[in-house]
């Protein structure tokens, strides 16, 4: 079975990477050496024949780990022209995983819908990036199982969940 991923993030100078290899799970970290390009050239770059989307010979850079790439491309962003993706987890992406798609099983992936139900009495339908409203109700349901378990802070006895769990508070 080939291995996929399922997350990709970078913390301060690592990726933390989430995939399934053989049907198990993994977690790692990894050191990264992202690549950058400049159509500056040195007298070290050796010319690997790429080119720009507009046509311009590119040459390669390799700064280091990610803190090192990222404080290249501040050092130097005003005296050259840098290219090249700089969200770093794609490029492992990318390296890792290749340009292709990317086969995965979804039956080995833990996927579930979050629904969350907050008062709306006082300015309507709330806005969630200003969580103005008390939260009633958090239901998690597990996408594969159809099993849900909802959170509450009133009583609840009705069937509309699996399982229910009192909370004092939000």
């Amino acid at each position: 079975m080939q291995e996929f991923y399922t997350s990709v993030v970078q913390y301060s100078n690592q990726l933390l990477v989430r995939s399934i290899s053989d049907g198990l799970p993994q977690r790692f970290k990894i050191n990264f050496n992202p690549t950058l390009y400049t159509t500056s050239k040195s007298k070290t770059s050796p010319d690997y024949g790429w080119k720009s989307l507009y046509g311009i010979p590119v040459y390669e850079i390799k700064p280091g780990d990610i803190k090192d790439t990222k404080e290249f491309v501040k050092t130097y962003a005003d005296a050259m022209e840098i290219l090249g993706q700089t969200n770093y987890a794609y490029q492992y992406i990318h390296e890792t995983y290749g340009s292709e798609s990317i086969k995965f099983d979804s039956e080995l992936l833990k996927v579930v819908a979050i629904d969350i139900e907050t008062a709306n009495e006082e300015s309507g339908f709330p806005e969630p990036k200003y969580a103005r409203e008390e939260i009633l109700l958090i239901t998690v349901r597990d996408i594969h199982t159809k099993k849900s378990v909802t959170f509450g802070s009133r009583p609840y006895n009705g069937k509309h969940s699996d399982e229910y769990v009192f909370c004092r508070n939000e």
